[in-house]
C-alpha cells in the first residue's frame, strides 16, 4: 500500500477525530482516509472481544457492554523508523482527550466554586464590575467554553517574597499533573511587576495561554483567571481555567456577551456618533466583525495604559482606506464585452472582488477612525500610510476601547 494504515480502538468520547487530525496536521502528515464506526461491544473480564451488540439492543446499553470507537486512518507512507515516535504521540493525544473528557464536569464545577467564593467574600471591586464578571462566568459555564484544564493557586509570602503555588491535587484535565519545569517555577518568588499584577483588584484575567493543545483544535489555549479574595479584601490566590471558546462564543453578537457588551457600549457612547449615521453604523459593524479574541483581551492590554486617552492610531490605515495592494485597479482584471456587445466593461476575478469588498470595509474603518480622532482631539492622521488594514485590529480598536474605558 502507498499509505501507512493506523488502527485504533478506544472508548467512544468527544474530540477523538478532531484531535487525531490536529496531531497529523501539526506533524505535517497528510491524511487520506478516516473510517470511524462507533459500535456497542461485549468483552470478557480480560478485555477480549466477545461480540457486537445489535443496534436495536444497543440503545438500552445492556450490562457488560461498552460503546467503542473503532478508527482506521490512512496517512501518507511513513518510514518504519518513525513508527515508535508516532505511536507514542498518538497515545499521548488519546490520553489528553481522556483526561479532558473525564474531568469535564469537575472543571465546570470549578466555575461554580468560584461563583460561590465571589458571593461569600464580596470582592473589593465596583458592584457593576462584579455583576458583569459573574455574568461572564455563568456564560462561560453554560456552553460557551470547552474546558480542557483547571488548577487553583494560593498566593503566599515567605522571606519578603511572594509565591504563587498550586494547591495540591487541585489540577484537572490537562493541568492534572504539574511538570518539573512548572514545579521549579512555582518555587521561585514572583518578580515585582508580576506580583503587583497578581494583587490587582480585578476579578478576571482573560488572555491567550502559552500552552498549546491538540485536543479538539491545534491552537493556543484560552486562559481565564479568577482572582480569589479574602473577606478583608486581600488577593489570596487564583482559579485558572484553560480551554477554547466554542463556536457559539464567536457567532453571538458582542452586544449579547458579558464583558464585551460593556466595552462595545462604552466605545459607541464615547465616540459620540449618531447610531443611525454613516459613521455610527460603520463603527458598530467594525466592532461586530472585530476578531473576538482581541475584544476579549483588549481590556487586559489597554487598561494598563495611563492618561486620559491613547494616542491616535489612525496612522495604521491609509487615508483612502485601502492597502497599497488594493488602492489601484487590479492588473489582473479581465476585459469582457457587455451584453450589448458595443461597449466593454471591466470584470474583476473572484479574488479581486473579495479584495474590493475588503477595501470597502477598510474605507468604513478609516472614516470611523478619523472621526474618532477628531472628536477625541487626538493628533490628525497622516494623509498617506503604507500599513496594512490588519493594523486596524492591532491599534485602532484597542485604542478606542481604552479611550472608552478611561
Amino acid at each position: 500500500s502507498p499509505h501507512t494504515v493506523i488502527e485504533i480502538v478506544n472508548d467512544d468520547m468527544p474530540f477523538l477525530v478532531d484531535s487525531l487530525a490536529a496531531l497529523f496536521s501539526a506533524r505535517g502528515i497528510a491524511v487520506h482516509l478516516i473510517v470511524h464506526p462507533v459500535l456497542r461491544l461485549r468483552r470478557d473480564r480480560k478485555g477480549r472481544f466477545a461480540g457486537i451488540v445489535e443496534s436495536k439492543i444497543a440503545a438500552a446499553r445492556p450490562k457488560g457492554t461498552h460503546t467503542e470507537s473503532l478508527m482506521q486512518v490512512e496517512i501518507e507512507a511513513q518510514p518504519p523508523a518513525s513508527y515508535a515516535a508516532l505511536k507514542s504521540a498518538l497515545a499521548g493525544v488519546l490520553a489528553d482527550v481522556r483526561r479532558v473528557v473525564n474531568d469535564w464536569r469537575a472543571m465546570r464545577g470549578r466555575i461554580d466554586a468560584a461563583l460561590a467564593e465571589i458571593a461569600a467574600t464580596k470582592p473589593p471591586v465596583p458592584a457593576a464590575e462584579t455583576a458583569e464578571a459573574v455574568a461572564f462566568l455563568e456564560w462561560v459555564r453554560d456552553g460557551h467554553f470547552t474546558f480542557q484544564g483547571a488548577r487553583t493557586y494560593v498566593l503566599s509570602r515567605a522571606r519578603n517574597h511572594e509565591l504563587l503555588r498550586p494547591v495540591p491535587r487541585s489540577g484537572l484535565g490537562l493541568l492534572r499533573t504539574v511538570s518539573a519545569e512548572s514545579a521549579a517555577r512555582h518555587k521561585s518568588p514572583l518578580p515585582p511587576a508580576l506580583a503587583d499584577f497578581t494583587r490587582k483588584r480585578e476579578l478576571l484575567i482573560i488572555a491567550k495561554a502559552t500552552m498549546r493543545t491538540l485536543v479538539h483544535r491545534a491552537v493556543p489555549l484560552d486562559f481565564i483567571g479568577i482572582r480569589r479574595f479574602s473577606r478583608d479584601g486581600r488577593v489570596i490566590g487564583q482559579h485558572r481555567i484553560v480551554g477554547l471558546f466554542t463556536s457559539r462564543a464567536y457567532s453571538e453578537s458582542p452586544r449579547e456577551i458579558p464583558l464585551l457588551r460593556e466595552k462595545v457600549a462604552r466605545v459607541i457612547a464615547r465616540a459620540g456618533f449618531d447610531p443611525q449615521s454613516h459613521d455610527g453604523k460603520a463603527l458598530f459593524h467594525i466592532l461586530e466583525s472585530h476578531p473576538r479574541d482581541e475584544l476579549f483581551q483588549a481590556s487586559a492590554s489597554c487598561n494598563s495604559r495611563s492618561g486620559a486617552g491613547p494616542p491616535c492610531s489612525c496612522a495604521a490605515i491609509p487615508s483612502n482606506g485601502m492597502s497599497p495592494a488594493s488602492s489601484s485597479f487590479p492588473a489582473t482584471a479581465t476585459r469582457t464585452p457587455s451584453s450589448g456587445g458595443s461597449r466593454t466593461s471591466w470584470k474583476r476575478p473572484s479574488g479581486e472582488r473579495t479584495r474590493a469588498a475588503t477595501s470597502r470595509l477598510a474605507t468604513h474603518r478609516s472614516r470611523a477612525c478619523i472621526s474618532w480622532c477628531r472628536r477625541s482631539r487626538a493628533p490628525s492622521p497622516p494623509t498617506t500610510c503604507g500599513a496594512s488594514n490588519a493594523s486596524w485590529s492591532r491599534r485602532c480598536v484597542p485604542g478606542m476601547t481604552a479611550w472608552a474605558k478611561s
